[in-house]
């Protein structure tokens, strides 16, 4: 995910939610194979916001 430094609080909540570059890509590649998980040090959110994020980046069907 894109960190945009001007945004404080719980990222679902930032006006712009963005994946990183071909992440989108990489994770579809990745899923057909393997478990995809994550790992994170956010401080400013739940695992139900970190989701809601990740859903806003279209990523979220590629988390297992």
């Amino acid at each position: 995910m894109k960190d945009f430094a001007e945004c404080k609080g719980p990222m679902h909540l930032w006006p712009t939610v963005e994946a990183v570059s071909n992440a989108e890509s990489v994770l579809s590649t990745l899923h057909d194979d393997w478990f995809i998980a994550l790992a994170t040090n956010a401080k400013d959110s739940t695992k139900d916001e970190i989701k809601k994020s990740f859903y806003r980046a279209g990523l979220l069907n590629y988390l297992d």
